[in-house]
């Protein structure tokens, strides 16, 4: 059950992800003058590399939900990796933001869920 509560708040976070961070960091920062996003390249690549993120996170989210409908079997130790890299990331977010930014939650819960999972299968 962990397991497939850490795959919905993912599939949660992602959208999120996708929709607050287009309307409030992407389109602005690339409507600005700064030079980095001038190159005709950088700016579709800055779009592709944020939304990019989201998607991974679907495939990791449908991993997790099959995983903890199935069995954890052989896959303990990705469970295991993706909940220690969630972990520190939500926390690294947390700190570096002074906890303003609300991500940091979710990911860190996403990573608690994970390890939840290996450990009470």
């Amino acid at each position: 059950m962990y397991l497939i509560i850490a795959g919905v708040l993912i599939v949660f976070t992602a959208g999120l992800h996708s929709i607050f961070g287009e309307k409030r960091l992407i389109t602005p920062l690339l409507a600005s003058d700064l030079e980095l996003v001038k190159h005709e390249v950088r700016r579709p690549v800055i779009r592709f590399a944020w939304h990019m993120t989201s998607l991974l996170w679907l495939i990791l989210a449908y991993f997790l939900v099959k995983t903890g409908a199935s069995g954890i079997n052989g896959n303990a130790d990705l469970v295991v990796m993706i909940g220690i890299l969630h972990i520190g990331a939500g926390l690294y977010d947390g700190v570096v933001t002074k906890w303003k930014h609300v991500g940091w939650a979710p990911i860190t819960l996403i990573g608690v869920f994970c390890m939840l999972g290996v450990y009470f299968n």
